[in-house]
């Protein structure tokens, strides 16, 4: 799980609305690596759906498919 996601799955209690309001802007930051041909969907979108599980409480990359 990248870095961000795992200090995120450490905050004791939400974030303050105003760093949710802006964690897609700074999700857009980060380079996509993956080849062209295998980009079915945005990582933007793919990160947004990550932190999202594991804010929703989520451990590990099985519970944030689920």
């Amino acid at each position: 799980m990248p870095s961000a996601l795992e200090h995120l799955a450490r905050l004791p209690a939400p974030a303050p609305l105003a760093d949710a309001v802006d964690l897609h802007r700074f999700l857009t930051l980060v380079p996509d690596p993956r080849d062209a041909r295998g980009r079915r969907y945005p990582m933007t979108a793919l990160l947004s759906a990550a932190a999202a599980g594991v804010l929703a409480g989520a451990s590990s990359l099985a519970a944030i498919g689920e």
